[in-house]
């Protein structure tokens, strides 16, 4: 009878939890810590005797079954002081395995908490490894036990809101190589998507909230704001062609949560701020098969989702090369989606009632060979088994036999800023854009009136290299000034050629005019090769042998040795008429 009575009672709790994980936010399960310091080596000291205590006896939605355990797969004690929450982890495992390659699928604790309101995830491997993931190990210890192991660490009190803290606590649960399932405290078997809260504004809501022992001022607002570490993707507040520019792409897939293997349903829709679109995806059928293997004999829950993506343009910010963990550019995206209907054959139809999905931070990570985020997942896949009734083999099932998928989605703001008020600046962009045609066409003018001086043969080399100039400065300041305007961009796209054409004929100048002294200056050209080829330098040479100058001056100087002999003999002959004409005159007068 009193067995009877038990396990009345254990169908009745069960029951009373499964409505609590029904209705009940994550965030509204509260537990109080208790004021303490632990030193960090592994061992659970005194510090931790009036310490909160939490049994992990509650399986994930998804790596598990949602059910409560019979035995608790560990225990978690948690004290904090001024600085530090301590925690001291007993799990409580007798078949360790790391076998499997993906570190979350080796047995390990995993603690998620908000740094910045950023979500701050690592995981603590029993080998005493750890992986941080997208936090900072201040200080932890890992040691094996007679029943498993125990993991000691602490982590920094941050994002204080009402003297409370946001975290969660994950134990992975491994065998031959596979994860069987994820494990939480009671209430929270929600955690299974703890991984995919990036802040504390995240739809997916899934932590429960730890009250400090002590007195401790907000450091987080609830008011939404963009950190000033967000490297935003480059596009300004007030660029409204520059935010209409930005997609938002729509797809739907099934995964299994096993090996991770991924199925689309068709293309992606891809749309843009403001836009409502209808999507729908047919010729779904017999694409996802999730068997015994994909589902760890069909324990574990394979996902059913939309996909809202960035469409890759985040992942510009990781530049070629970058080191495994480099973020990407970020982006904030507000979207909305109708009423989702789901045809399977052999079933009946299941409508999913439209969301809203506010500021959801996507960003981008280089992972080892791919890169991850840019996508938020919403799964459909336990509202579908809870609304049908189903089994995880029936739901696997159902999903193998989808038939379409169709919805209506809204893109309905961009990092904070609503698609009405991007609508709004319309008029002005379209003004502004028509005013800047004008600026293009001005320079545009500019350009042609360079390339005239340098058509012009008369014109100085030096008054062509400054046209250019002007021309370079003018296609560089309409180029820049049009940047996202359509029309002006349209108009500046063809100023860059025509500045390469120009610029290409001047350097052709310039090159001829640097060539010139050595084709046209004799004395450069014909000295050098005077002593080998040149006539001249033959006429040297000989010069030195037969040296014809010197016949030149013997000429000269026979010629006038001729002139002065004449002379001398004309003289003497003259002086001999004289005297003969003397003689004479004295016979006549004898």
């Amino acid at each position: 009878m009193k067995k009877v009575i038990a396990i009345t009672l254990a169908v009745l709790m069960f029951c009373v939890n499964a409505a609590v994980v029904a209705v009940a936010d994550t965030a509204d399960i509260v537990k109080q810590s208790v004021e303490g310091t632990a030193v960090i080596d592994g061992t659970k000291d005194e510090a931790y005797a009036d310490a909160l205590t939490l049994e992990i006896k509650q399986k994930g939605m998804f790596n598990g079954d949602g059910s409560l355990l019979d035995e608790p797969e560990g225990v978690v004690y948690i004290i904090n002081d001024a600085e530090f929450v301590y925690m001291y982890v007993d799990v409580l495992d007798d078949n360790l395995d790391n076998a499997n390659t993906n570190n979350y699928a080796k047995d390990s604790v995993e603690v998620f908490w908000m740094v910045d309101n950023e979500k701050a995830q690592i995981r603590y491997h029993y080998d005493g490894t750890v992986d941080e993931d997208s936090g900072v190990n201040v200080e932890s210890a890992t040691v094996l036990t007679d029943t498993g192991y125990a993991v000691e660490t602490k982590i920094p009190i941050t994002d204080v809101y009402d003297n409370k803290l946001e975290i969660c606590v994950q134990i992975n649960c491994c065998e031959n190589g596979s994860r069987l399932y994820t494990c939480f405290i009671d209430g929270n078997a929600e955690g299974d998507d703890a991984w995919q809260r990036s802040n504390r504004e995240s739809v997916y809501d899934c932590w429960w909230t730890l009250e400090l022992a002590g007195e401790f001022e907000d450091t987080y607002t609830k008011e939404f704001s963009i950190k000033p570490t967000d490297n935003l993707y480059p596009v300004a507040d007030d660029d409204y062609y520059g935010l209409m520019s930005i997609p938002l792409a729509v797809s739907a897939s099934s995964q299994s949560r096993v090996d991770w293997t991924s199925v689309s349903f068709g293309d992606s829709y891809v749309m843009y701020l403001g836009d409502t679109i209808e999507v729908s995806w047919t010729d779904t059928k017999l694409l996802a098969n999730w068997t015994d293997t994909s589902t760890n004999n069909f324990s574990v829950t394979p996902k059913l989702m939309l996909n809202f993506a960035d469409n890759g343009i985040l992942a510009e910010g990781i530049a070629e090369g970058s080191e495994v963990g480099t973020a990407g550019y970020v982006g904030y995206y507000s979207f909305s989606y109708g009423d989702v209907t789901f045809t399977s054959e052999g079933y009946e139809d299941v409508v999913i009632p439209g969301d809203s999905i506010e500021n959801f931070k996507l960003t981008s990570r280089q992972e080892d060979g791919w890169v991850s985020g840019g996508t938020y997942d919403h799964d459909f896949a336990s509202d579908i088994r809870d609304t049908l009734g189903l089994n995880i083999e029936q739901l696997c099932d159902y999903i193998y036999n989808l038939t379409s998928i169709s919805t209506t989605v809204t893109f309905d703001g961009y990092n904070n800023i609503p698609a009405e008020t991007v609508a709004a600046m319309q008029a002005d962009a379209e003004a502004k854009d028509a005013e800047l045609v004008t600026m293009v066409a001005e320079k545009k003018a500019a350009i042609e009136a360079a390339a005239a001086i340098i058509a012009d043969e008369a014109a100085e080399l030096a008054d062509k290299e400054a046209a250019l100039a002007d021309a370079v400065a003018a296609a560089d300041e309409a180029v820049t000034a049009a940047g996202n305007y359509p029309l002006a961009a349209e108009a500046a796209a063809e100023l860059p050629a025509m500045v390469e054409e120009l610029t290409a004929t001047v350097t052709e100048l310039q090159e001829a005019a640097a060539a010139e002294p050595e084709v046209t200056e004799p004395v450069e050209e014909e000295e050098p090769e005077a002593d080998a080829t040149e006539p001249v330098a033959e006429e040297e040479t000989e010069a030195d042998v037969t040296e014809p100058v010197a016949e030149e001056e013997t000429d000269e100087s026979s010629s006038g040795s001729s002139t002065t002999v004449i002379i001398i003999v004309v003289v003497v002959v003259v002086i001999a008429i004289i005297a003969v004409v003397a003689v004479l005159g004295k016979k006549k007068k004898a």
